[in-house]
């Protein structure tokens, strides 16, 4: 995969005696494109109609957030928004891989087993075209991490397993890169991050990426850059577990991205966003699983969904609306619907208003573990395009999953 004496690590395979009996037990109810159903005025990218055809959109994971906790703002019972520029919660902490000013901050420190990550995705303005990319400092879905923590419970380097995992989606193809590296090969600045051959770098005003990775699993270079832009960068970040070990918040809900890929042939700009996720243990640790889902407002607004299932304690939802100013809104969540089981029996919903249900327009991502989707949905009195994920740790957790897991990320030590 690189040139000199990087070496490329694989897990050893042992027999699986069977695949997730349970699950496959559950009515099979594969329906993946519902863009027939779809009326014309599903609002997106200033209300344009949605197209039916290929894959249009692409989301990863959440993502590490925020300098200032919120922990009064909002989602679990608690009744306050943070106001722009204002925390409603603890003093100043260096939290949720942000600094003051709101821009990302590369250098926190990770607590041994634990993670945090930026996330960025993007579509452009025509919708034939995304981008999602995850920079992880200890990969939460890496074999070898899980692997490590294993042996060494209290002492597992998050610094050793670090990624750029980047997934681009056009009407062609779709990429995907996620090698994994050793601490060796990682430099972590305040404003600054190098992974191998690629670079995001904070300049005060922008968020910007320098590419160079290997798709897998047929190998070819994955060379570009990446730029987001947004005119208010978020301070908001919120617990999501009971025990207060996992946080969560965007930096950029808002924001215009630009992407360009030369050798590839694809250039283009669009709507952005930006957030974080991190944790001081790992995320099976108290997590079932979660529902997420984002759509952008013609207000230049974005609204957020994420509703969480805890091992031990309640189930938690976050109906959040990030407004251009920097205001954090809750809103009153709509019912949850079931949508359909993915191909691997992965059960999945979604919050829709009755009157305009929720409906699958295109499977982007169909894993044993993860599904990533573009659906359509009724929210705040119209259709809308959304982008919704799920994601299922009991089943990540088991060894068939995290036996087939380095096909897809190669690690170099």
């Amino acid at each position: 995969f690189r040139n000199g004496d990087k070496k490329m690590s694989v897990l050893s395979f042992s027999n699986a005696s069977r695949v997730w009996s349970q699950d496959r037990k559950r009515r099979q109810r594969l329906e993946t494109n519902y863009s027939g159903r779809l009326p014309q005025e599903v609002s997106w990218n200033r209300g344009r109609p949605l197209r039916n055809g290929h894959s249009r959109l692409d989301v990863t994971f959440s993502a590490p957030f925020g300098a200032q906790q919120d922990t009064g703002s909002l989602p679990f019972g608690w009744e306050h928004s943070s106001r722009p520029g204002i925390t409603d919660g603890n003093n100043f902490r260096p939290i949720g891989g942000r600094g003051p000013d709101g821009g990302p901050r590369f250098n926190q420190v990770v607590s041994p087993g634990g993670y945090l990550w930026w996330y960025i995705d993007g579509t452009s303005e025509d919708n034939k075209n995304a981008i999602s990319i995850i920079i992880f400092v200890g990969s939460v879905f890496s074999p070898y991490y899980a692997n490590e923590r294993s042996l060494n419970p209290k002492g597992a380097d998050p610094e050793n397993f670090c990624s750029f995992n980047v997934a681009i989606y056009n009407k062609k193809e779709k990429i995907w890169t996620m090698t994994e590296f050793g601490k060796n090969h990682i430099n972590r600045q305040y404003d600054s991050f190098c992974i191998g051959d690629s670079q995001i770098i904070w300049n005060g005003s922008s968020v910007e990426l320098s590419i160079n990775e290997v798709s897998t699993p047929i190998p070819k270079p994955v060379c570009g850059k990446v730029r987001i832009t947004a005119d208010k960068y978020f301070l908001y970040s919120t617990w999501l577990d009971d025990e207060k070990k996992h946080r969560w918040g965007p930096l950029a809900p808002n924001a215009k991205i630009e992407v360009d890929f030369p050798k590839l042939g694809i250039n283009w700009e669009g709507h952005g966003y930006m957030d974080s996720n991190e944790g001081d243990e790992p995320l099976e640790n108290p997590f079932l699983g979660w529902n997420w889902a984002r759509t952008p407002l013609v207000d230049g607004s974005s609204l957020v969904f994420y509703d969480i299932k805890q091992k031990v304690g309640r189930e938690r939802v976050l109906p959040l609306r990030f407004l251009p100013d920097g205001e954090v809104k809750r809103i009153a969540p709509p019912p949850r619907e079931d949508l359909p089981d993915s191909s691997w029996f992965l059960a999945r919903f979604m919050r829709s208003e009755p009157v305009r249900p929720a409906h699958i327009l295109q499977s982007l991502e169909d894993t044993p573990f993860y599904s990533r989707c573009l659906l359509s949905a009724g929210l705040l009195g119209d259709r809308r395009l959304v982008l919704h994920e799920t994601l299922n740790l009991k089943r990540f957790s088991s060894k068939l999953t995290q036996m087939m897991l380095p096909w897809r990320m190669p690690r170099i030590d």
